[in-house]
Formats: structure tokens, C-alpha cells, sequence
């Protein structure tokens, strides 16, 4: 792919199943200035069922984390697979708090 595909995007990956390189690039908030976050790729093309692909953990002042994946499955359209990305914020005695990026859509020819 030669240009970057955004949140809610759909993909034709015109049967390149390799190296597709996924990206968050973020504004942090006040809450999350001086503190880590761990973001995790989501999605089911892997195995065709939604789990965690790939986890990275941004330190403090980092604002974007890349992953490569590999997409070998599809998902129960029988055609296509997703990624989407969830950042966590770990708070000590209280709930961690997350934040979800819509899917991206992979057609997998």
C-alpha cells in the first residue's frame, strides 16, 4: 500500500498477506502527560477470531508506536480481516481507563 489508510478505511490488500505496517499516532491529555500507556492492536486476522495482535508500551512523551502484521486469516465474512488499535492508561486502585480507534478493513483477495 502506498499511501496510509485512516480509521474506517477498507483496504484491498489485492493478495499481499505480508508487512502490513499498522500505526497510532496520538495527542495525549493532561491525565496521561506523565505516564505510560500500553497500546494494543486489535483485530482477527490472525487466526479469524478478534484478539490482541500486537502490544507496545509508549513512555512517557511518546506519542506514536508502529507494529507489522501479517494477515493470514479472515473473519466470518469469509474475506476480509481487521485491525484497530486500544490505548490503556493503568490508574492503581481504580479502573485502567481505554480508549478504542475504529477498524480498519482488510479485503484479503
Amino acid at each position: 500500500l502506498a499511501s496510509p489508510a485512516y480509521s474506517g478505511f477498507v483496504v484491498d490488500l489485492d493478495g499481499q498477506r505480508n508487512g502490513i505496517l499498522v500505526r497510532i499516532d496520538l495527542q495525549r491529555g493532561p491525565g496521561s502527560r506523565k505516564k505510560a500507556l500500553e497500546a494494543e492492536f486489535i483485530g482477527n486476522c490472525r487466526t479469524g477470531q478478534t484478539e490482541v495482535l500486537a502490544t507496545e508500551r509508549l513512555e512517557v512523551g511518546t506519542t506514536s508506536t508502529v507494529a507489522t502484521l501479517n494477515p493470514a486469516a479472515v473473519g466470518a465474512d469469509g474475506k476480509s480481516c481487521f485491525v484497530r488499535a486500544r490505548l490503556r492508561l493503568d490508574l492503581p486502585d481504580e479502573a485502567d481507563l481505554m480508549a478504542y480507534t475504529n477498524p480498519i478493513r482488510f479485503l484479503l483477495n
